[in-house]
């Protein structure tokens, strides 16, 4: 069975996300773009709980990318999604 490009994957959309798990950025939405190096803990990675301002979402093959101020996040990448809706409530 062929997998169309953006099959599958959740609607997901620019706005306020919290971060599930320490995750990488990267200069552009993709595995292929090279990690952002900066000068956050955890080796460039932002930890897990970190609010995150997505400005941007792109659907790729098996995966949903954002763009937050610092380069891009993965969102969502198969069947696993490593963000949640910022509960605003508890800000």
């Amino acid at each position: 069975m062929c997998r169309r490009k953006g099959q599958n994957l959740p609607e997901m959309a620019p706005g306020s996300y919290r971060l599930k798990y320490d995750l990488s950025v990267r200069e552009g939405a993709g595995l292929n773009h090279r990690k952002r190096e900066c000068g956050w803990k955890l080796n460039g990675m932002l930890p897990a709980g970190t609010k995150a301002g997505v400005r941007e979402v792109k659907k790729l093959s098996a995966s949903v990318w954002g763009r937050i101020q610092e380069g891009w996040i993965c969102m969502y990448m198969s069947g696993t999604p490593y963000v949640e809706p910022e509960d605003e409530e508890r800000a």
